[in-house]
């Protein structure tokens, strides 16, 4: 659905500039014709959009559209008028596969609508036809509802994105009541503008109008005389008199040395262009390459996310414990460090310091029998020592010192 409201989009979009064009030469009774024009080659060029994979089969469909379109135009004997029209709609449908960012080029956006609102100043200002201004503006109004609708649509895609992880949801029906919701509302404000444009109002209209072109008459007539200097006229006379009398002056020959050099920069200037339009054709293509594969390798939900690095200088461990170790020596630490102590003598083998006080306990029991039989009381003194917010003693350390000594 969203890619049919980007088509109408363009297809409103250049419809009006196009009639805006025709207004200005006054030649508006062609546009029907250049309507059904317009939108057979946006089609055509939405088709080959979305159908070639390949950025060779994407740059012949444009050609081959190009020649069908040049052979349509010399059949028909159409006017010059369609050939630009034409051109600018294939480059516009590149455009939009070899740029980067197109979403303000193909979505339904404020620069559409500005300028067609600048198209509608425009048509007040050069105080073109009623039938101008009024199809320039049904067409900015067309492009605010398909900008309403197509918003809409966006917000739920996105919506349910966000929810698809951790919310179970018919997607199929939640999108096909937004569009009916969306179509409701909006066809309510297409109405009422309808509504709106079938009173009577072609009085207030021509004040308005009358309004806005004094206004711009006003700005651009003030501007253009501020523009305007006086500029000082030269006698005949004079001119004659400042001109150096040159028919005695001899012009001195060029020595061959001079012609040489010459010869040489003009090579080497040449040689430098040439170099320099080949080494942009190539950045050209390796770019119109790139960006081209970019919108076919990038999924339409895609959304970039860096995630925050905080970085901090850290003492090694080595230097933690022996830096805590020298001022600590509290009966708590007595026992971790008698703990330490019997793992690295009784676990030499194994690698005990990633597992739990319960773990390291039973693997060492496995080895040491004495450990198994005191093992419920050496893991109570350590995990009171180390997890116990309450104080050990020093009988308590000493004990440690003697389950642990085998």
């Amino acid at each position: 659905m969203k890619e049919i409201v980007k088509v109408l989009n363009q297809i409103v979009f250049f419809c009006a500039t196009v009639y805006f064009i025709l207004g200005v030469y006054e030649v508006g009774e062609q546009i029907l014709s250049y309507v059904g024009w317009i939108v057979a080659s946006a089609v055509c060029t939405y088709l080959i959009r979305q159908n070639m994979s390949k950025l060779s089969a994407f740059l012949l469909g444009h050609f081959l559209l190009a020649v069908v379109g040049v052979g349509l135009i010399k059949l028909f004997e159409l006017s010059g008028g369609f050939l630009a029209v034409l051109i600018v709609l294939i480059l516009f449908s590149v455009s939009l596969r070899i740029l980067v960012t197109t979403d303000l080029l193909e979505e339904p956006g404020y620069v559409h609508l500005g300028v067609l609102a600048l198209c509608s100043v425009i048509s007040v200002y050069m105080d073109l036809s009623e039938r101008v201004i009024s199809g320039v503006m049904l067409a900015f109004f067309a492009t605010l509802l398909l900008k309403v609708f197509y918003g809409n649509l966006k917000a739920t895609d996105e919506f349910i994105r966000n929810r698809a992880a951790s919310t179970r949801m018919d997607e199929q029906r939640l999108r096909r009541l937004n569009v009916e919701i969306t179509l409701l509302y909006t066809g309510i404000l297409g109405g009422i503008l309808a509504i709106v444009r079938l009173f009577r109002t072609e009085g207030i209209s021509r004040v308005i109008l009358s309004w806005v072109r004094r206004i711009l008459q006003f700005v651009f007539g003030g501007l253009g005389a501020l523009s305007e200097k006086s500029e000082p006229e030269i006698v005949d006379d004079a001119v004659t008199s400042i001109q150096p009398n040159m028919g005695n002056m001899e012009v001195p020959e060029t020595s061959p040395i001079w012609r040489i050099l010459d010869v040489l920069i003009g090579a080497s200037g040449i040689i430098i262009v040439v170099v320099g339009m080949i080494l942009i054709a190539v950045f050209l293509f390796k770019a119109i390459y790139r960006h081209f594969y970019y919108h076919q390798n990038q999924p339409e939900d895609a959304e970039d996310y860096v995630e925050p690095l905080t970085m901090r200088k850290k003492l090694t461990k080595g230097k933690q414990k022996k830096f805590l170790d020298t001022f600590d020596r509290s009966p708590a630490k007595k026992i971790r460090r008698i703990y330490r102590k019997s793992l690295k003598t009784f676990g030499s083998s194994g690698n005990l310091e990633y597992l739990s006080p319960a773990e390291q306990m039973e693997s060492l029991a496995e080895k040491s029998s004495f450990v198994n039989a005191r093992r419920e009381e050496i893991l109570m003194i350590y995990e009171k020592a180390r997890y116990s917010e309450s104080e050990t003693t020093e009988a308590e350390a000493k004990r440690m010192q003697e389950l642990l000594r085998g």
